[in-house]
């Protein structure tokens, strides 16, 4: 009866041993859980926010675009009044853009400056 009882002690104790681990695998198991499913919520609010802001960068592209193409008709319309005018734009133009160039232009020696009048 003793080696029996032995055995049957031994026995239950490793029935213990691995209900214990079986336990704290389970705790361990919902706690991974957790923070697991904590940063999937966390990384679908951002991905939900990105994806929202990606559709407005996209309607408000949209717009400029379709603003694009309104002030390109309406120089095409200009440049052909222009044109039924008798005037020359494209010098026009180029001799404003030359013009505004050289105003932006730093002279080549600031001394040479005259001072400010107010």
């Amino acid at each position: 009866m003793g080696v029996s009882m032995v055995l049957v002690d031994e026995k239950s104790e490793h029935l213990l041993r691995r209900l214990e681990l079986l336990k704290e695998w389970a705790l361990y198991e919902c706690s991974h859980n957790r923070e697991r499913k904590y940063h999937l919520q966390t990384t679908a609010y951002k991905l939900n926010a990105l994806s929202q802001e990606w559709r407005q960068l996209c309607v408000k592209n949209m717009k400029i675009q379709s603003a694009c193409t309104v002030l390109e008709t309406q120089i095409d319309l200009l440049k052909r009044e222009a044109a039924e005018r008798g005037w020359n734009i494209e010098r026009k133009t180029r001799e404003c853009l030359t013009t505004s160039i050289a105003v932006r232009q730093p002279p080549s020696n600031p001394s040479t400056m005259s001072p400010l009048k107010f």
